[in-house]
């Protein structure tokens, strides 16, 4: 999963950015410079990618949208993320993982971030399960028993 920020993003947007990629296995932060959507999209596809997340800035909040690749070229979702508070672990490395969510919200909050019902990650032959849960606003990715990120958040529609 790549995750960028907004073009000509500030400090503080490049920094939650780098955040979230800490919260999310997997994740790969791509810093955005001159590059334009489309640019992400080919390497994403390079990648085998069908989706990457793009972070901005609108006042004090922090948004994520997802740029995917559909029948049509590549678009926005509609959904849209706020992301309100990341608490993150140490930064795990690149790896392939399985991604289980349960209820309607935290299966919705998958395909927010781009991973329902995928395998995503480096090139590795073993899969580390990833339980994901929602409850009030409050996403928590746990592997075993182990919660490895919480990532405040609601949702919004552009």
């Amino acid at each position: 999963m790549i995750v960028t920020a907004s073009k000509n993003a500030g400090a503080d947007i490049v920094q939650k950015a780098k955040l979230l990629v800490r919260a999310l296995p997997g994740a790969q932060f791509l810093p955005r410079s001159k590059r334009s959507l489309g640019a992400i999209a080919k390497i994403a596809q390079k990648r085998g990618e069908k989706s990457f997340l793009a972070l901005s800035k609108s006042g004090d909040a922090h948004f994520i949208r997802k740029f995917a690749a559909t029948p049509h070229g590549w678009n926005w979702d509609e959904d849209f993320l706020e992301i309100r508070k990341i608490k993150a672990g140490p930064r795990r490395p690149v790896y392939d993982c399985a991604f289980g969510a349960k209820s309607a919200e935290a299966k919705k909050l998958c395909a927010g971030f781009g991973f329902q019902d995928a395998v995503w990650g480096g090139l590795g032959a073993d899969l580390e399960k990833i339980s994901v849960s929602a409850l009030k606003g409050v996403a928590k990715f746990s592997s075993g028993k182990k919660i490895i990120a919480q990532i405040g958040y609601a949702w919004g529609k552009k």
